[in-house]
């Protein structure tokens, strides 16, 4: 069982109340959770960029993935929001196999939706793309 983290980085102020009552909901079935995790290859820099501000640049620059939770047969690439609209269906259909390219798990990989209001027109686009999601 986890503990709900003190320090939420990357997550909007607005929406971690959000993940608070997720986390809260479902703690005794999250083993782990890792947040902010960067997947990707990230843009390079001009080279003329000094070396150590060009591998700055390129890992400032990779996508990060608000929480990567990791359940007893599956890991849930989460994308927290309060209203969710096509921005988080966008990086639910990217992250997941960036998740897998850069870390290579032994579980399936499922993105899922965390949010407190689904925009009407998003529900119908959620469902055919097979996207998991929570109101909470």
């Amino acid at each position: 069982m986890i503990s709900i983290p003190t320090r939420f980085p990357h997550i909007l102020a607005p929406d971690v109340p959000v993940l608070i009552r997720w986390l809260t909901k479902h703690m005794a079935e999250i083993l782990w959770i890792d947040m902010d995790v960067r997947v990707g290859e990230g843009r390079p820099a001009p080279p003329e960029t000094p070396l150590n501000l060009r591998q700055m640049a390129l890992d400032l620059s990779r996508r990060r993935i608000d929480v990567v939770a990791g359940f007893s047969n599956y890991i849930a690439i989460v994308e927290v929001t309060g209203i969710a609209g096509f921005t988080a269906i966008g990086q639910l259909l990217v992250y997941p196999p960036l998740y897998r390219q850069t870390f290579s798990p032994g579980l399936e990989v499922v993105p899922l939706l965390v949010c407190s209001e689904i925009q009407p027109d998003v529900k119908s686009v959620i469902s055919e793309y097979g996207i998991k999601y929570e109101v909470v």
